[in-house]
């Protein structure tokens, strides 16, 4: 005799972040499972909604959360990726009904979502990984610069290597690729070494080794205040490496490329939903 299930089980998160949220609430499928994006409410964040078939055993629904948690950070990261914004999990939970996490709201905007919008998609390890590595940097950005920063140079470092021809050749590369706030900010460094060399010695060692001749106070001001000045260079260095190694992009960039008819390959158009997030004619 087969053990008893639940009919219905869902794995919710609620999340904050620097994103508009959907104005009403969206169903979408992302590699073979069913989300729910809803909006904040003035006494709850946003959250997103796992859904999850009839199969799970009753008495067995704790240890199946650690797979439904991965799978819920796997969407976040897409979703995070395709936005350029930051998601942050405030907090996470199942039930056999979709329970709302509720909580002070985040100052989130919503709005009705913008055309054109794609998730990408893949299951190459090292990929999910970068990505993973770029939201866990994004969200903390504002309250943890240096571990930010550690974050997004891991997601380089993923894509091109630690050491060796791999990274030298990146980062002597990306220097011309380099755009907006991230040029400005390089141009003002005035560097006297390579950008890898200032990259990966007095940053990522600084940060990470706390034997470093120079490692960095996370209480001194000064020091946060150039790890933080320099975000924007390493998170758009980050960004190069994942769309060179992977062919990830922005959802801007997709859109774009939808417009001038270039045939997208690893990525899904989120077009097929309950409700109209965006449209076929972007």
């Amino acid at each position: 005799m087969s053990a008893a299930t639940y009919d219905e089980y869902y794995y919710v998160a609620s999340v904050k972040g620097n994103f508009p949220w959907p104005d009403a609430v969206v169903r979408l499928c992302f590699q073979g499972n069913w989300f729910r994006l809803v909006p904040p409410q003035s006494d709850r964040y946003a959250n997103v909604v796992l859904e999850l078939p009839g199969v799970i055993p009753k008495g067995g629904e704790f240890a199946a959360h650690v797979p439904f948690a991965t799978t819920m950070h796997r969407f976040l990261s897409a979703l995070s990726w395709s936005l350029e914004a930051s998601i942050e999990v405030h907090d996470m939970g199942g039930s056999t009904f979709p329970h709302y996490i509720s909580g002070t709201r985040y100052s989130q905007v919503t709005m009705p979502v913008p055309s054109g919008f794609w998730l990408p998609i893949t299951t190459d390890t090292c990929a999910l990984r970068a990505l993973g590595l770029v939201k866990e940097a994004r969200a903390a950005q504002n309250s943890f610069p240096t571990v930010s920063f550690l974050w997004f140079y891991k997601a380089v470092e993923v894509c091109v290597g630690y050491r060796g021809s791999g990274p030298r050749k990146f980062y002597k590369d990306a220097v011309a690729l380099l755009s907006g706030d991230a040029r400005l900010i390089y141009d003002s460094l005035n560097l006297k070494t390579s950008l890898e060399e200032h990259m990966r010695g007095s940053r990522r060692h600084a940060i990470a080794h706390g034997e470093y001749s120079t490692s960095i106070d996370p209480d001194d001001v000064p020091s946060i205040r150039n790890t933080r000045f320099e975000l924007p260079l390493i998170a758009q260095l980050a960004e190069i490496a994942i769309a060179q190694r992977f062919d990830l992009h922005h959802c801007a960039e997709m859109a774009t490329r939808a417009r001038a008819g270039i045939q997208i390959s690893g990525w899904t158009p989120v077009t097929r939903m309950q409700h109209p997030w965006c449209s076929d004619n972007a």
